[in-house]
């Protein structure tokens, strides 16, 4: 495959439609729609744990309000690195903004990874951290509506087993991940 060009189609303050035409394998002449973010802005995403006596660890989960579900997501906090922010504050700003506690120790920082490349090249870094236990209050913008979880194993289990329940995808193979102890915890 060949990329022949990419224009923009539509564009907002916050992302912009694009559309890409490319050769395929045959050499036909092909057209990709897909979105990014305005100024291709990067991302981050925490997990913070809480280590608890005889190894009752806990997980700080959002629920939060999306608009394109119509209903509440199960997740992590996240959320986009400012112009001149370097990826630690990001990830220290967005746990504080989002659920009020703050990060203790440091665990492991992913590369960039993608989220839905057939849909759009954001990138996500995804820190796991562990968190002071005492937390203060949120700080969220106008348009966040997220409840705060402090969950153990037997809890998040829970939460999984419910069919109505709705999960971003990596929060679902991390929280999965996590019971079944595959977790750096």
């Amino acid at each position: 495959m060949r990329i022949i060009k990419t224009e923009i189609k539509y564009s907002t303050p916050f992302l912009q439609m694009n559309q890409t035409t490319f050769l395929d394998n045959n050499n036909q002449e092909k057209k990709w729609d897909w979105v990014e973010r305005t100024g291709n802005k990067k991302a981050v995403m925490i997990v913070p744990c809480i280590h608890g006596f005889c190894g009752d660890d806990r997980l700080i989960l959002i629920k939060e309000k999306r608009i394109p579900l119509n209903d509440f997501e199960y997740g992590f906090p996240a959320g986009l690195i400012d112009e001149n922010e370097t990826v630690l504050s990001a990830i220290e700003r967005e746990l504080k903004e989002e659920t009020g506690y703050t990060v203790k120790y440091l665990r492991e920082v992913s590369p960039f990874v993608y989220n839905s490349a057939g849909l759009t090249n954001e990138s996500i870094s995804i820190a796991f951290v562990t968190v002071e236990e005492k937390y203060k209050e949120q700080k969220l913008e106008l348009t966040e509506e997220i409840e705060v979880l402090e969950l153990n194993k037997n809890q998040i289990l829970d939460l999984l087993k419910d069919s109505n329940n709705k999960f971003g995808a990596k929060a679902w193979l991390i929280l999965n991940s996590f019971v079944n102890g595959f977790l750096p915890f």
